[in-house]
């Protein structure tokens, strides 16, 4: 048989093992961050942060918001109605109360979110009517463009007929067609 002519690890110079670089940290770790948070810092901000970057004024023109009325009303209306059917049969008062909270916190979410689809298809529609009307404004133009140049080269056409037909009717043409001279 042969032998192994493969050199066994104990053979490394202690120069290559000098050069060659060890990684401190796991490969997929991004500086600064921890395993589980793909590179970002855990977050620093609390409830409390979140609920003071809320101003008084968005509050205020809750109303101007598209799909936001929609969804208000639907929420009141249907509060009113689950809070309404649960004190009817008989629940206590504070649990009709949570049932009218839940049903105008779902029913509101939930008509708001059925408005912004359907701003969403809208949207798209009239991107679609605008992409078609351009369309059909570059295919008239062109077709106008194609009209203009053609009326030119008829009408050019026609200045050198008639240009022809004048030139035959004067008198030189008379001369140089039936008297030639040599």
């Amino acid at each position: 048989m042969a032998d192994d002519t493969r050199q066994s690890p104990s053979s490394e110079t202690p120069s290559d093992n000098a050069t060659r670089p060890r990684p401190r940290e796991p490969a997929n770790i991004m500086p600064g961050g921890m395993a589980n948070t793909a590179g970002g810092m855990p977050a620093d901000f609390t409830i409390g942060d979140a609920v003071r970057s809320i101003k008084l004024e968005e509050f205020k023109t809750i109303h101007r918001k598209p799909c936001a009325r929609d969804g208000l009303l639907t929420g009141i209306g249907s509060g009113f109605a689950v809070g309404g059917i649960a004190a009817v049969l008989g629940r206590p008062v504070w649990k009709a109360a949570n049932f009218a909270v839940a049903g105008f916190c779902l029913s509101s979410l939930g008509a708001y979110q059925y408005c912004q689809y359907r701003r969403g298809i809208e949207k798209a529609g009239m991107k679609r009517a605008v992409e078609i009307m351009d369309r059909k404004k570059a295919d008239m133009q062109a077709k106008r463009e194609a009209r203009r140049k053609a009326k030119e080269e008829a009408d050019r056409l026609e200045e050198e007929r008639r240009k022809e037909e004048d030139r035959r009717r004067s008198w030189k043409f008379w001369l140089e067609k039936n008297l030639k001279f040599w």
